[in-house]
């Protein structure tokens, strides 16, 4: 009779430990994203003004991007190194956002909630490529059909190229978890 009742409070606690793993992932997949964009008024103010540097000066604002994801200043040569996820977390983290915390553009695959084509959602290229949606509209370029994407590492510089659309794998947004300062989101890091 024990060994009963040892197995029933064991399927109890093995329904209860389900029930609790179902319930998680159900509040996590229904996280929303948040409607505002406050990195968008940081990335318009370093728009065209942020880019590589020939010989063996760097962009002192890409250098602080690569700091804040780990990155020793000294062992920075923004000619040789992929800069374009850390950019996009430096601008979030100075909007209130938290970033994905890498220096790789798949960190950026599970951060916040996948949405639809939205303007200034984070958009993943198929080769890990960060940037923003600049627009929404889809554009007719030599390239076929392209999203307008605004983003570091493009042609050496933060600025506005065309993509694809079948390169583009997804958009993302933050979500009120991603808020740094959910009071304020706009405070900035």
């Amino acid at each position: 009779m024990k060994d009963i009742s040892k197995k029933g409070d064991m399927m109890k606690r093995i329904s209860f430990f389900s029930l609790l793993v179902c319930f998680m992932f159900i509040f996590a997949s229904c996280q929303k994203a948040i409607e505002e964009t406050p990195w968008a008024d940081y990335a318009l103010k370093y728009k065209d003004k942020v880019f590589e540097r020939d010989g063996d000066e760097n962009d002192p604002m890409i250098v602080k991007a690569m700091v804040k994801v780990g990155f020793e200043a000294d062992s920075i040569d923004d000619n040789k190194i992929s800069w374009c996820d850390a950019w996009a977390g430096f601008l979030l983290g100075e909007a209130g956002i938290k970033p994905s915390g890498s220096a790789l553009g798949a960190s950026y695959q599970k951060w916040g909630v996948k949405v639809k084509p939205r303007k200034w959602a984070i958009a993943i290229t198929t080769d890990n490529h960060i940037a923003f949606l600049y627009s929404e509209e889809i554009f007719d370029t030599n390239s076929g059909k392209s999203y307008k994407l605004l983003g570091g590492n493009q042609t050496n510089s933060f600025k506005v190229s065309y993509y694809p659309v079948d390169k583009v794998a997804q958009f993302r947004m933050p979500t009120k978890n991603e808020l740094l300062n959910p009071a304020n989101p706009a405070k900035g890091l």
